[in-house]
C-alpha cells in the first residue's frame, strides 16, 4: 500500500515537473508595422462591423495594407484603434484593443476571427466556409457568418 502511494506521488510530481518545464508561453509580439516602408500598398476606407447577433453595429475607419514579403495588416478604428490584425509567412496576430486581448499563432489564422479571414480573402486565399463572401466591386467586400450573426463590410479606396 505504501509503495503504491509513493509511486502515485512520484508520478504526480513528475507530471507537474514536466508541465512546469515545458510550460505554455505566449509567442512574442511581432515588430510594429511600418506602413511607410517601401513595398506596402495601403488602402483606407470605411467599415461597418456587427460583432454578433445581439450586438450593435460599429462604424469606423479601416486601413488595409499588403506587402509582397511582409504579409498583410488591417486596423479598424473610431477615434482610437479598436482591433488590428496581421498575417505574415511566420503566422498571424490579432489584437482587440477595446477588450485588451491579444492572440497569435503559427499557420492559418482561426476561422472565427473575421478580420483575419478578410485579409485572406483580399489576398485571394481560400477562407473558412463558415463565412459567406460578397464582392460587388473591387473596393467593397462583405463577410458574414449567419449562424453567429457576425458581419463585416468594408469599402476601401485604391
Amino acid at each position: 500500500m505504501a509503495s503504491r502511494i509513493t509511486c502515485s506521488l512520484f508520478a504526480c510530481l513528475l507530471a507537474i515537473g514536466l508541465l512546469w518545464a515545458t510550460g505554455c508561453s505566449t509567442p512574442p509580439k511581432a515588430e510594429a508595422v511600418d506602413l511607410s516602408a517601401p513595398g506596402w500598398t495601403v488602402r483606407q476606407g470605411q467599415a461597418l462591423w456587427k460583432p454578433g447577433a445581439n450586438k450593435p453595429e460599429i462604424a469606423g475607419d479601416v486601413v488595409v495594407s499588403t506587402h509582397l514579403t511582409a504579409g498583410s495588416y488591417i486596423q479598424f478604428s473610431k477615434t482610437l484603434p479598436i482591433v488590428s490584425g496581421r498575417i505574415t509567412s511566420a503566422g498571424w496576430e490579432f489584437e482587440n484593443i477595446a477588450e485588451n486581448k491579444r492572440y497569435s499563432g503559427g499557420g492559418k489564422p482561426p476561422k472565427a476571427i473575421v478580420w483575419l479571414q478578410l485579409l485572406r480573402a483580399i489576398d485571394g486565399q481560400d477562407i473558412s466556409d463558415r463565412w459567406t463572401v460578397a464582392r460587388p466591386s473591387s473596393d467593397f467586400v462583405t463577410l458574414e457568418d449567419e449562424f453567429r450573426g457576425e458581419r463585416l463590410q468594408i469599402q476601401v479606396q485604391k
